[in-house]
């Protein structure tokens, strides 16, 4: 499956999540941002619970099930904080890249000591704060240019 596809089902499953939020309103009403954030973290127990499981019976389908109720929850949650979950997982692939560089990883290190060697340097540029608010920072200037060119 190719890329565009790709986005085109997550903005798909966004819009799924939204309407389904849309029309429970009266059951979510009181679920705000800490409320749906410990949701999350009662399903990845559940879900760490599945995987144990199916290490043991082979049987996949809950884990399926549980993943399902984390990333739903987790879309709810981006909503709510006025997230896009596609630029949140670019950033995360993007930091990672930048926090764990190719270069260090494959450098012949145990994994310890390439974790430490990326982790010490890392911390020495500014760690995850500088890092994120120079991506946010980023993204917002795309968006702007973006716009810039729509409007011509």
């Amino acid at each position: 499956m190719s890329s565009p596809e790709k986005i085109s089902k997550l903005d798909h499953a966004i819009q799924g999540v939204n309407s389904l939020q849309e029309n429970r309103k009266v059951w979510t009403e009181g679920d705000d941002a800490e409320v749906v954030a410990q949701m999350i973290q009662d399903e990845a127990q559940e879900l760490t619970e599945a995987v144990r499981e199916s290490l043991i019976t082979g049987d996949v389908f809950a884990v399926a099930s549980e993943l399902g109720d984390v990333l739903y929850l987790a879309m709810r949650l981006c909503e709510e904080l006025g997230f896009d979950p596609a630029d949140l997982i670019e950033m995360k692939v993007k930091r990672n890249s930048s926090k764990y560089p190719d270069a260090i990883l494959n450098n012949g290190y145990s994994r310890e000591k390439a974790t430490k060697i990326s982790k010490q340097s890392w911390t020495l540029m500014g760690g995850d704060k500088i890092w994120s608010h120079a991506y946010l920072d980023y993204l917002a200037d795309v968006e702007d240019v973006e716009d810039v060119e729509k409007e011509s």
